[in-house]
């Protein structure tokens, strides 16, 4: 019972165009035979809601949300951006940008 809970919770936590998704994902990965896990592996039997499948779902459903490079996306944002316009220092990356 309380495996079948955790999915509803999770569920009922997203937004409603969250919520899709996380429904379809559920339907697919725990009520479809065959089904296919994260590791691409293809499953002949009913996986049901059991913790690992919850936690499979989790993963599947963040990989549709979030862009795999997103953390690259931040770092080159932090990379390309200086302070030295807020010490009044103009720093050689600066210095260097205005030259090219």
């Amino acid at each position: 019972m309380l495996r079948v809970q955790i999915f509803q919770l999770y569920g009922n936590l997203l937004t409603d165009e969250a919520r899709q998704p996380w429904e379809k994902i559920v339907k697919v990965q725990t009520n479809t035979i065959p089904w296919e896990d994260l590791r691409g592996e293809v499953h002949e039997e009913k996986a049901g809601k059991t913790w690992t499948s919850f936690l499979e779902c989790v993963t599947f459903h963040l990989q549709s949300v979030f862009h795999p490079d997103a953390a690259e996306t931040v770092k080159f944002s932090m990379r390309s951006y200086c302070l030295c316009h807020l010490t009044g220092h103009i720093c050689n990356r600066c210095i260097m940008r205005s030259v090219s």
